[in-house]
């Protein structure tokens, strides 16, 4: 027992100095003193102009949420203005305030306004992202209804001349066109944890970049670790028994498994054929 706890409290005290590690082992920090992967000059978007981000389902719209919420926390010099549809609240809740703690964001720093239907919420945005205490403005709509082309160009405008960014974050995929800088499509993902694979991770997502006026769109799986503040791209973690690249290491993998391949099955029929 004791060579155990020794095992564990080494471990633990590798992760606290490398806290990155506790979100990821297979990950790449982001906005690092170096080049930035692709993901990372996408982030660096998300820190000004309009932005509009989807979630399919009702655990999408949370997922989506954690994710806006992260990008707000960490892009915004000020305070973080959250506008809500009235609708949109009582089918996918409110958002928790130690959960922020727990994404490093100091609630105090978080203005909450309930708008009572999808135009509101959008003239709301519109007015707030023009000020100069605010440092990032988001708005929930329950579904595309009230969010036209027209209303998000204003956004974007102001958005733009302000200098400040703006997320518009739908509960649903039926958004039709807007003006905003990038569409994504959010949804949960697992997580990985460096201590012990049944232990919980940092919050991931599933991230589907549909729309960019920055470069092509692409799948990305990306992680946030709340005490470095950094969110890291996450290579997916290969399954547990999985087939390996080649045909001759799958080959060994299977006959590991006490599976016998085709091909293997074929040489011992051959062998013992008294006709062959």
């Amino acid at each position: 027992m004791s060579a155990e706890v020794a095992r564990l409290r080494s471990m633990l005290g590798d992760a606290l100095a490398n806290p990155q590690d506790i979100s990821s082992p297979h990950g790449e920090p982001l906005l690092a003193d170096r080049a930035p992967s692709s993901f990372g000059h996408t982030l660096a978007c998300l820190a000004k102009g309009l932005h509009l981000l989807e979630g399919r389902t009702a655990a999408d719209f949370g997922a989506a949420s954690g994710f806006v919420a992260a990008v707000a926390g960490v892009a915004a010099k000020g305070l973080v203005v959250w506008i809500a549809e009235a609708l949109c609240r009582r089918e996918a809740g409110a958002l928790y305030g130690p959960g922020l703690v727990e994404f490093g964001i100091d609630p105090d720093r978080m203005l909450f306004v309930e708008a009572p239907g999808s135009r509101d919420v959008l003239w709301a945005v519109e007015q707030a992202v023009t000020s100069a205490a605010v440092g990032a403005v988001v708005g929930e709509v329950y579904g595309g209804r009230g969010v036209d082309l027209t209303a998000t160009r204003r956004i974007a405008l102001r958005s733009e001349q302000a200098g400040r960014p703006a997320y518009l974050l739908s509960c649903g995929d039926d958004v039709g066109a807007t003006a905003a800088r990038t569409r994504w499509r959010v949804a949960p993902a697992a997580s990985h944890s460096s201590l012990a694979p049944t232990l919980l991770g940092q919050p991931t997502w599933s991230l589907d970049l549909v729309k960019s006026r920055f470069g092509p769109c692409a799948h990305h799986l990306v992680s946030f670790c709340p005490r470095t503040r950094r969110f890291v791209e996450v290579q997916p973690a290969p399954r547990a028994g999985a087939l390996a690249a080649t045909p001759r290491q799958g080959a060994r993998v299977v006959a590991r498994q006490g599976v016998v391949p085709l091909e293997a099955l074929r040489r011992r029929l051959d062998k013992t054929d008294p006709r062959g």
